[in-house]
């Protein structure tokens, strides 16, 4: 489905979707509208009756940036649940610090009240004051909540703001979704990627040689690095990453050597060791999922299907779909699933036939 068109029944240029998350038959999609003259960057859709999206599937929208502040073109690039009552959005305005101010909607955390999915909106933004190399606000960049704590990480920092290490990965209470307040932070010393947390650890991963880093959240006001995972060969940076029992699988841009890794998880507070020899995809690997012995793999350009039941040896398990549009640059970008059902989300991100930086929607299931 392209997003403007079939879902929307909006035939402009952009929706180029940044995240999908889902939800009890619900459908949580953010988008990055800088290319775009679309408004709307949040949306909610009625999942219910998949395969289906059609206009009438779109239960809310809204702009994260109000027209007062018109000047603002980007949109977001993260979305997180707390369940139905709140969304937090990671905001991709990389607004001058001086110029943001704590209530505008150029704060990199902005938290959704969807109690009413046919009439989200803006209840709180939350400023950090956290300074990219660039001299603006470090943006957000990806984002994961879990029992009223919210994991958000920005790009990268140069130590100039409040934060004097730089820092872009923060831990924020949000008990009261209107009163967010930081725990604690760290220095990642490049933007953060993806973030998964599982029982008392939250695995980072980041364009940093050391791809991965771990760290004890058991105390929130208090955290502490105390695992990573470097790829001993290759190049490429992480990207993406899953848990799942004693295993946490890596995913990372294409680079030379292998682009996904399986590491042995049985204790997080270590340097991982990797199980089997890893895999060359020759992809970047944007997005990852893994159920029982398949790992989903969202590559710039492709939906791969992976056999890993055996580490030491990684096999095909099916033929590779193309991603819509199928021609020119394509991304693809986001990526979840809720029962039978995956949804990936790419765009077309270069010049040519068709536009630029339109979004698309694919709804993948097995086959009869």
């Amino acid at each position: 489905y392209e997003f403007g068109r079939d879902i929307l029944d909006d035939t402009s240029s952009g929706f180029p979707i940044t995240s999908i998350q889902t939800f009890n038959k619900k459908m949580y999609v953010t988008v990055n509208n800088t290319k775009g003259n679309n408004d709307e960057t949040f949306f909610i859709l009625d999942i219910s009756d998949t395969p289906q999206l059609r206009p009438e599937h779109v239960l809310g929208k809204l702009d994260n940036s109000p027209p007062s502040q018109s000047d603002i073109s980007e949109g977001l690039n993260a979305v997180a649940l707390d369940g139905e009552n709140y969304a937090y959005v990671a905001n991709a305005y990389d607004s001058s610090s001086a110029d943001c101010e704590e209530a505008d909607n150029c704060a990199q955390l902005q938290v959704v009240d969807v109690t009413n999915p046919n009439n989200p909106n803006v209840v709180r933004n939350y400023k950090i004051d956290s300074v990219a190399t660039s001299g603006k606000l470090a943006y957000g960049t990806s984002i994961f909540y879990k029992d009223d704590i919210l994991y958000l990480g920005l790009a990268q920092a140069d130590g100039s703001g409040i934060y004097p290490d730089g820092h872009e990965f923060y831990i924020i209470d949000v008990s009261n979704p209107l009163t967010p307040n930081i725990l604690d932070s760290a220095e990642i010393s490049n933007g953060v990627n993806s973030i998964f947390v599982k029982g008392n650890y939250a695995y980072v991963v980041s364009p940093n040689d050391e791809e991965l880093k771990i760290f004890d959240v058991s105390s929130p006001g208090s955290i502490n690095e105390v695992g990573r995972f470097n790829a001993p060969t290759g190049s490429g940076n992480g990207k993406s990453l899953y848990l799942v029992g004693n295993k946490l699988y890596l995913g990372k841009t294409v680079g030379d050597g292998s682009d996904f890794h399986i590491l042995d998880n049985t204790n997080p507070a270590s340097t991982l060791n990797e199980i089997g020899p890893g895999l060359n995809s020759a992809s970047s690997i944007n997005g990852l999922l893994v159920r029982d012995f398949l790992a989903f793999f969202i590559t710039k350009t492709e939906f791969q299907i992976w056999d890993i039941s055996d580490p030491d040896d990684i096999e095909e398990y099916a033929s590779p779909l193309t991603l819509p549009p199928g021609v020119g640059g394509v991304q693809g970008s986001a990526t979840d699933c809720e029962g039978n059902y995956i949804y990936v989300g790419s765009q077309k991100t270069a010049p040519g036939a068709g536009g630029q930086d339109k979004g698309y929607i694919s709804i993948i299931t097995g086959g009869p």
